[in-house]
């Protein structure tokens, strides 16, 4: 996953979509802390997160879901947070986490705060949106 504005491909999924084929990988949702989060999935959707990862190049963790359907078939819904033991990352986190105004908003509450589409061909989604005008 790249930070806004890069087009990268994700050599992580195995499926074999063509390359105008986009889907719904996951909704995220950031919070102060892993705690505040899975507290508020569960007041809010009554759904208790199971474990997720760390991610040390960004120094962030996790807690995630599945929200599959047939249409999202290996969709899930994270929650996300800056990982205290983590030493701050070299460059800026995903999802604009150190911004001020989003570290405001989420001491308050956790946000719903992105989609994440996936794809086969990142590269050839960028040249489409490009071409049509949207800026990366």
């Amino acid at each position: 996953m790249g930070r806004r504005g890069e087009c990268q491909r994700d050599s992580r999924r195995g499926r074999s979509v063509t390359a105008s084929a986009l889907a719904l990988d996951h909704l995220v949702v950031a919070a102060r802390s892993l705690s505040e989060g899975a507290a508020w999935c569960e007041a809010m959707l009554g759904i208790a997160p199971g474990p997720g990862g760390k991610h040390p190049l960004m120094g962030t963790h996790n807690r995630l879901f599945s929200i599959a359907s047939a249409a999202f078939p290996r969709a899930y819904f994270e929650i996300i947070a800056i990982d205290p033991d983590a030493p701050p990352p070299a460059r800026q986190r995903w999802f604009d986490l150190d911004e001020p105004a989003l570290r405001d908003a989420i001491a308050r509450e956790p946000q719903l705060i992105h989609w994440v589409a996936r794809c086969d061909d990142i590269n050839a989604h960028c040249l489409r949106w490009r071409g049509a005008g949207i800026e990366l």
